[in-house]
């Protein structure tokens, strides 16, 4: 099964899809016709598990495609991050002074204040787990900066002078635009126009590095394993390290489809547009290794 979304000017329908049967496909607006959404994302990983945001009224619900039921998770909420079963890192403007927002961490039962923002017309979550730890970033684009934390819930636990856990690094970047934790959850990357700066976590390093030309407008940082990830400049894939080294041009691909590659990571796939404006865009596969080592 996997999530789809299909989008209009006005409006945007969320089916989950099985791919061996699509009878069993099921539409969320027929499943759960009451409630005002504009986002989904899956629960736990599990097909019948969900996460529904309403934007207009800033509230995050649960629900079960099972039987229809929905729950309120929290509310006030301008952005969030779920992760596992029942962990949402989320930002809200509830009980905070003018011109603020305030993140917190809920894992379960609990809540943890992480920590207060400048106001920003969007923000930037991501959310892991790196063994047993969580792993987070959160940025406010109008600071120029990423505020990075490697097991904020035991950091409290273990500080007896402050409410609220201490950074495990700020990694800073003029204008940032996205916030991506690597595939192994060990490396996370906050990207501006051409700067970027990323953290590993088990070595504790950051690292900053500016790329010689303006990554395309409607790109997306698209992780091909815990170590590298693909950008899209002047409608080429550019492979690059999570620190700024090894740079590969690879191939031409529409930036904001992006590229994918197999579990292997033998083939790469990269959509483009056909020779002419009535064709459809093509699905390309490019071999990895060469001939003599497939």
């Amino acid at each position: 099964n996997f999530l789809a979304v299909y989008r209009t000017a006005s409006t945007s329908e969320y089916v989950i899809i099985d791919r061996e049967d699509g009878t069993k496909s099921k539409k969320l607006k027929t499943l759960f016709p009451t409630v005002p959404y504009s986002e989904v994302s899956l629960r736990s990983r599990k097909n019948d598990l969900l996460y529904l945001y309403d934007g207009t009224s800033k509230t995050l619900y649960q629900a079960d495609t099972r039987d229809g039921i929905f729950s309120v998770v929290l509310q006030d909420v301008l952005a969030y991050k779920t992760f596992g079963d029942d962990t949402v890192l989320y930002i809200t403007s509830k009980n905070t002074e003018a011109g603020t927002v305030t993140a917190y961490l809920k894992n379960g039962n609990d809540t943890h204040k992480i920590r207060s923002f400048k106001e920003s017309p969007k923000y930037l979550l991501d959310m892991s787990k790196l063994g047993d730890a969580i792993v987070l970033g959160i940025s406010s684009p109008v600071e120029n900066r990423a505020i990075i934390y490697n097991d904020p819930v035991n950091s409290l636990k273990n500080n007896d002078f402050s409410s609220i856990p201490v950074p495990t690094t700020v990694l800073r970047v003029d204008n940032p635009s996205e916030l991506e934790i690597s595939a192994d959850s060990s490396v996370i990357v906050v990207r501006g126009t051409q700067t970027l700066a990323s953290h590993e976590f088990d070595a504790d390093r950051s690292y900053s590095f500016k790329l010689e030309n303006q990554i395309d407008e409607g790109t997306k940082l698209n992780w091909i394993d815990g170590q590298h990830f693909l950008l899209s400049i002047a409608g080429k894939q550019l492979m690059i390290d999570f620190d700024g080294s090894n740079r590969y041009d690879m191939v031409s691909a529409n930036g904001q489809l992006g590229s994918f590659f197999n579990n292997s990571h033998d083939f790469m796939y990269t959509a483009v547009p056909g020779t002419t404006v009535a064709e459809p865009y093509q699905l390309i596969r490019t071999f990895m290794r060469t001939a003599e080592d497939r």
